[in-house]
């Protein structure tokens, strides 16, 4: 009988669908410090995102980007690519797209040429000659992170091997990854069979010289750069290094094998394969690339996820931006800006990302120049939005960028014109520039001149009210030399209409060229020199009531309402501005960027700033790598830091709390409406509540307002994940709260169910088996109501049986086997209802054919089926039985011939035996006629014998201790003597002795005779057996200490348990005395009462021993004592 428990299976139902949900929520942040920070040094697949670019060469399969070299790979050979920076002359009104003013030849008006910056590249491609043009691409180790190009359609995955497999008849094209900046590592790998002469190239472009002079060494020469291949070895099957050289037919290059390797050595190449592996570089000629390939991280954001972002990396088209989870695993890499960005070289990899915490969108502007401003994704995709040049001053530089709380909007912080600002519209696809914020000359110049040039908005803070902070760098004169600077802080107000107030800071340090990457990779400070410049400082910071502002060594804080100056402090061992970065929680604790890795941590009280502590984010200090910039996680508690070649996520420690504290429902609803309450909320704040779907980010409600302070969230989703984000400016960028919910579904559900009758239906603890309808409530996983009700239906059985008879030999089929023997059959099926069909075979096999054995006497006769049968053998008749069916008689017959048989016995001792009730005396013979059980005759001889044999014998004890046994015994042949001590003899008349004893013992002797027929007889006799005579005393002793009679002890003593002796010197005096119960020994010492135990003289002492057994008389001897 089957049991059913639905309950077990809502249950476990309830259970898996409440694991995916936890799963799904998203997981906590986790420290993690990257140096590759962009992961792109693999083999990136080309899905068409550089096609076009290269017109001279085949299409690209792969691509590998170091420094501002590149290497393609296509299917015919090698493309080096590199670019080099030269000055070009133009006019004012032709701008170049790849071009920067060089800024000491600038002027404000006229028509005069004017010297710019452009990136030139150059392209040397190496092509492999006659190689087979069908071969198959293997790739290794994929990328975890994708690549994008901001089009799904060029989303690229990377590869650490590449192989060409077959690329020449038996030999391998191998493309493998070097240490990064160390540029390209390809090889051959020679199969046997392969034929190495086969491998030919030729390099097409500006080719100035090839030189393959040096050892293991080609070096190739361009117009602008060279190609150096290093390292060229020729590595047999055992891995043993051989030489190999290079070689130069006109324009055509080839490998073949050095001359110091044997013949032998080459014999086992070619038979057993080997590989060819040379390293190739692209060194420019004046420009140095593994510089470049020190990856630069500007700057950092993050959104209410926790996922963080990362910017920098590149120039020209090289910016980057990448995304990390939050427990640091890489997601996705952007590489370069949509193709409608206009973009000018020297916005290098100095750029701004702000992160849309909500949504987790990315606003990205590369560098300075004119707007070069785009948005992507939270997958890195384009999102279709981005600037074109601001009419009619293209040549505006852009600062950075920051959201405009009020309205909604995003602003660009410019510089080197009169209006510094300019607030774009997020919503339109092409934005609408609106310019505000003029300043004015006469408040910002310190110097003699004033320089329009000079005016820049570097860096931008926003509050959570919607004030905007400005770091303004303006003014300069070069009097005796030397320049002066005068930096200013401004606020502008939540409109973007005004400034509230525009203050000095104290210090001079800001200027592009001082800035942290500008020393340390551009070489001396020159104010817009060449390409040099570019726009990132991370100066500025803000909370509370407080502005801070850090130039890479003086920090400062400030009162946001009037901007006066309140404290002024500095990291004592850093020089000004070679770093950046800085960012401040919600204690007023400030983390500033500093030096090799580390970030000083500082609190201000209101009054004075108190040094906390370093955090040392990267662990090895050898790397003197500075920080570009600090993010703070209001909600997660983590600073986020970046800077040279490093990117991090850091733990800042016991958290010192959130401004924003909430108060809400249970995490886990059963379908109740979601609440949250703020606790102490500011009045003077505009609070939005965000209930989103963490899942796909779906938002579901939002509602802001003055004096909001709770939300409800009534109407839900069964089975849902909810996340709540509570904040104070609609992009999430200042202080906000996250919360997570479940709801979990009740569960109420009808369930029709049908068992088979027999069956029984387990739910909740119960039992049905009846037709009808059952309620149960029941607790889901998460402690929701389940109410289920249950429709039963019983379905019936049905049973058939089947009766078939059949004969030997036939069959019956059912359920496809066939059956042949006699018995009951039994088979479950389904019936039309699904439950069981019990069907039954009740088989009878008609099996009238007969085996039989028959044994009859000669002379006799079996008959079968009208057959006589008289002699021995197996005969087979064929009959006809009742039910029609063949039955085969088989008869095997035995005829018994008459048996004679002569038995002959033999008795022992006997005179006469009984033989069918009359008495025969031995010996006799007879002859009877008998019946054999199968009732034949049997004639039987009976011989009968008798044998006589009698034991007897007599004990001669004259002798004593010695005994003979004297045999008297008739008809014996062999003997067999017990004499009752465990001794045997075989002999007829044996003596024997036995052991001496003190006392007289019985003995059972027995013997045993035979014939020689086998009949034997046996006797027994007792014989008792005297005791030895006395207590043996020996005639002296001889107490010389040789082991020799050295004193008296007396043998028998146990036979006599009473007795005493006494030893007298020859004056009658006693000198020792004993017992049998203290048999002591005597050394001839006088150890009687009143000796002193001393030895006694040499001579004859006199012994009298008394056994006190009431049979032996007193003994009496002398003993000699001997010295």
């Amino acid at each position: 009988m089957k049991q059913v428990s639905l309950y077990t299976w809502v249950l476990n139902k309830t259970l898996v669908f409440g694991l995916f949900c936890i799963a799904s929520v998203a997981s906590a942040q986790q420290n993690f410090v990257k140096h590759d920070v962009f992961q792109t040094h693999y083999f990136i697949e080309n899905k068409g995102q550089i096609n076009g670019l290269y017109q001279s060469i085949p299409a690209v399969r792969f691509t590998l980007e170091e420094g501002l070299a590149d290497y393609l790979i296509t299917a015919d050979g090698i493309a080096y690519v590199s670019q080099s920076v030269h000055d070009k002359k133009g006019t004012k009104d032709e701008p170049e797209a790849n071009a920067v003013r060089d800024g000491d030849s600038y002027e404000d008006d006229g028509e005069e040429e004017h010297s710019f910056i452009e990136l030139d590249t150059s392209l040397l491609f190496q092509e492999f000659l006659h190689h087979n043009k069908q071969f198959d691409v293997l790739v290794e180790s994929k990328s975890g992170h994708y690549f994008s190009y901001l089009e799904p359609r060029f989303r690229s995955y990377g590869y650490k091997k590449v192989t060409f497999k077959n690329y020449y008849d038996h030999i391998d094209l191998v493309f493998a990854l070097a240490e990064k900046g160390k540029g390209l590592k390809y090889s051959f790998i020679v199969h046997p069979g392969g034929d190495p002469t086969q491998i030919q190239w030729r390099y097409r472009g500006h080719v100035a010289n090839m030189d393959a002079s040096a050892e293991n060494q080609l070096i190739v020469k361009a117009d602008d750069f060279e190609l150096q291949e290093t390292g060229l070895q020729l590595i047999d099957s055992r891995g043993k290094l051989l030489g190999a050289k290079y070689q130069i037919n006109g324009s055509i290059l080839g490998f073949q094998f050095h001359d110091s390797i044997s013949a032998a050595d080459r014999l086992v190449c070619i038979q057993k394969g080997f590989e060819i592996d040379p390293f190739v570089t692209i060194q420019a000629n004046n420009f140095y690339f593994p510089r470049m390939v020190n990856e630069h991280i500007v700057n950092s954001d993050y959104d209410a996820f926790g996922n963080v972002y990362f910017y920098g990396a590149g120039l020209g088209w090289r910016q980057k931006v990448c995304k990390y989870s939050p427990d640091g695993t890489l997601l996705w890499t952007v590489v370069g800006t949509p193709m409608n960005v206009y973009l000018r070289f020297n916005s290098g990899p100095f750029g701004t990302i702000r992160v849309d915490r909500c949504t987790g969108k990315i606003y990205c502007m590369a560098g300075s120049g004119p707007p070069a401003y785009w948005r992507i994704t939270t997958d890195g995709e384009n999102d279709h939005y981005w600037s074109k040049p601001i009419e009619p001053e293209p040549s505006k530089e852009f600062f950075d960028i920051n959201f405009v709380t009020k309205l909604k909007s995003v602003a660009f912080y410019c510089g080197a014109h009169k209006k510094n600002t300019a607030v774009y519209n997020v919503v339109d696809s092409w934005p609408v520039a609106r310019e505000v914020c003029v300043t004015k000359d006469s408040t910002v110049g310190t110097g003699t001149v004033i320089r329009e040039l000079g005016r820049d908005y570097v860096h931008s803070a926003i509050d959570d009210f919607g004030n905007s902070f400005a770091l303004l760098t303006q003014g300069m004169d070069s009097t005796n030399g030397k320049y002066n600077y005068s930096n200013k802080l401004v606020r502008i107000d939540e409109d973007f209409t005004k400034t509230l107030w525009e203050k000095k800071w104290g210090f001079t340090s800001f200027w592009e060229y001082s800035n942290s990457v500008v020393i340390s990779n551009r070489g001396p400070k020159t104010i817009y020199s060449k390409w040099y410049i570019h726009n990132r400082f991370n100066a500025l910071a803000v909370y509370d009531r407080y502005l801070y502002v850090f130039d890479g060594k003086h920090f400062a804080a400030f009162d946001k309402k009037d901007g006066s100056r309140l404290a002024v402090d500095s990291i004592a061992h850093l020089p000004v501005v070679h770093n950046s970065g800085i960012a401040v929680d919600s204690c007023n604790y400030l983390y500033l960027g500093a030096d090799s890795g580390r970030v000083y941590v500082y609190q201000f009280d209101g009054s004075k700033f108190k040094a906390v502590k370093v955090i040392q984010v990267i662990s090895d200090n050898t790397r003197n790598c500075r920080v570009y910039d600090v993010v703070y996680n209001y909600d997660a508690h983590m600073i986020y830091v970046s800077g040279d070649s490093f990117a991090a996520a850091v733990d800042c420690g016991t958290p010192c709390g959130n401004k924003i504290r909430l108060e809400t429902s249970s995490y886990r609803s059963c379908g109740d409406p979601l609440w949250a309450k703020i606790i102490k909320p500011d009045s003077s704040l505009t609070y939005t509540f965000e209930w989103r779907k963490p899942l796909k980010n779906e938002l579901v409600r939002s509602v802001t307002g003055k004096n909001k302070f709770s939300d409800t969230l009534s109407t839900l989703t069964p089975n849902t994940n909810y996340r709540l984000y509570v904040f104070v400016s609609p992009f999430c960028t200042g202080t906000f709260k996250t919360k997570n919910f479940e709801v979990k579904n009740s569960f109420d559900s009808v369930i029709n169910l049908s068992i088979c009758q027999a069956d029984t239906f387990f739910h909740n603890g119960k039992r049905s088996f009846q037709t009808g309808k059952y309620i149960d409530s029941l607790k889901t996983y998460f402690g929701c109501d389940s109410i289920v009700t249950y429709h039963l239906k019983v379905l019936t059985r049905s049973f058939v049986d089947t009766v078939a008879n059949i004969c030997l030999g036939d069959s019956v089929v059912m359920w496809g086997r066939a059956f042949r023997s006699t018995g009951v059959y039994r088979d479950t099926l389904l019936n039309y209802l699904g439950c069981d069909s019990i069907t039954s075979l009740r088989l009878r096999v008609s099996f009238d054919s007969v085996y039989q054995s028959i044994a009859i006497c000669l002379g006799d006769t079996v008959w079968v089926g009208g057959h006589g049968y008289a002699k021995t053998g197996l005969y087979t008749d064929t009959l006809r039985s009742s039910k029609f069916c063949d039955s085969i008689v088989v008869t095997k017959l035995i005829v018994n011939l008459p048996v004679t048989e002569l038995s002959q016995l033999v008795f022992c001792n006997v005179d006469s035996l009984s033989y069918r009730g009359k008495k025969y005396a031995l010996p006799f013979k007879l002859r009877d006629t008998l019946q054999t059980w199968q009732g034949c005759d049997s004639l039987f001889l009976l011989e009968v014998d008798g044998h006589w044999v009698k034991a007897d014998f007599a004990i001669d004890s004259s002798a004593f201790p010695v005994y003979q046994f004297i045999d008297k015994s008739t008809g014996g042949k062999g003997y067999h003597w017990d004499f009752g001590d465990f001794s045997i003899s075989t002999a007829t008349s044996p003596s024997h002795t036995y052991s001496k004893s003190y006392l007289g013992i019985i003995y059972k002797i027995c013997l045993v005779v035979k014939d020689a027929f086998g009949c034997e007889d046996t006797i027994c006799k007792d014989l008792w057996v005297r005791p030895m005579k006395d207590v043996f005393i020996p005639e002296g002793i001889s107490p010389n200490g040789d082991g020799v009679n050295d004193s008296l002890d007396l043998a028998g003593l146990w036979a006599f348990p009473n007795a005493e002796w006494t030893i007298f010197n020859r004056w009658g005096q006693v000198v020792f005395s004993a017992n049998a119960k203290n048999p002591r020994s005597w050394t001839g010492r006088c150890e009687a009462h009143g000796c002193n135990g001393g030895l006694l003289p040499e001579g004859v002492y006199f012994i009298v021993f008394d056994y006190y057994d009431g049979v032996h008389q007193r003994v009496t001897a002398n003993i000699y004592l001997k010295r």
